[in-house]
């Protein structure tokens, strides 16, 4: 079994794999670390040392091609262990004040909005027009599953990436403070309208990674309801007209 270090979200991962493509998935996000005692001696005090090792068993690449085959899929075992790997680093954020949301993710002058809904209903197509409208103003975070990490002292949150990224491959491994979420629904207008956390909550439950372990479970609920109360909180009505992002920049930066 290989290993290599994976740096996201300010975690420095060891990811112990089979197949090569798992090492070629997180490329722009590897980092070389001390993956034994004798390496680990020779590098010394400053070496990067992971804070987890992340592996799965035959068991649980098992259970990924049976989640594939049950709705009709099929793919490489490299790809097993590339999903694999990921629900496991999802279960494990939690323990570090972290955790996943599916949506899409970009900052502007340094400051991070994110975008969720359901699948399909046009997250990605949003964010690219916030690209093409302001250009290298916009950097961006990931288009599919950023993770989220809440400050313990200051209770405020941050977003950045992680190969994980969407069919896209876009995206960077950098952290930016998040200054407000919005909920996307289809419309004929655009228009932005502020969200209470109440009305929020449901939403944003759909739309986070829940672990299975009880107790990450509950952890992941206190980071939830952190975010929430740190986190300005939006609804847009929008359409495929590229001035949607102007109507959503101009609703979100005050």
């Amino acid at each position: 079994m290989d290993s290599f270090g994976l740096t996201a979200s300010g975690l420095t991962l060891e990811i112990q794999h089979r197949y090569k493509a798992m090492n070629r998935f997180c490329e722009g996000y590897r980092v070389e670390l001390p993956l034994s005692s004798e390496t680990e001696a020779a590098a010394g005090p400053a070496a990067i040392r992971p804070d987890a090792v992340i592996s799965v068993t035959d068991e649980e690449l098992e259970a990924e091609r049976r989640r594939a085959e049950a709705i009709g899929r099929s793919f490489s075992m490299g790809y097993y262990e590339i999903t694999a790997i990921f629900r496991k680093i999802a279960e494990f954020l939690p323990r570090t004040g972290r955790f996943l949301m599916h949506g899409s993710a970009l900052a502007m002058d340094g400051e991070g909005y994110m975008f969720t809904a359901p699948s399909g209903t046009g997250k990605s197509t949003h964010a690219s027009f916030w690209r093409k409208a302001f250009g290298p103003r916009v950097v961006m975070v990931n288009d599919d599953k950023p993770f989220i990490r809440i400050d313990a002292e200051s209770g405020k949150a941050f977003v950045s990436g992680n190969p994980w990224n969407g069919k896209h491959r876009l995206g960077c491994n950098a952290e930016f403070p998040l200054k407000a979420l919005c909920v996307l629904t289809r419309g004929e207008e655009n228009f932005v309208r502020p969200l209470s956390r109440e009305d929020a909550f449901p939403v944003l439950l759909r739309q986070v990674y829940r672990p299975s372990d009880p107790g990450m479970l509950a952890a992941t609920l206190d980071l939830l309801d952190a975010f929430e109360r740190g986190v300005k909180l939006y609804t847009m009505s929008c359409n495929l007209d590229p001035d949607a992002a102007r109507t959503a920049y101009e609703g979100m930066r005050d």
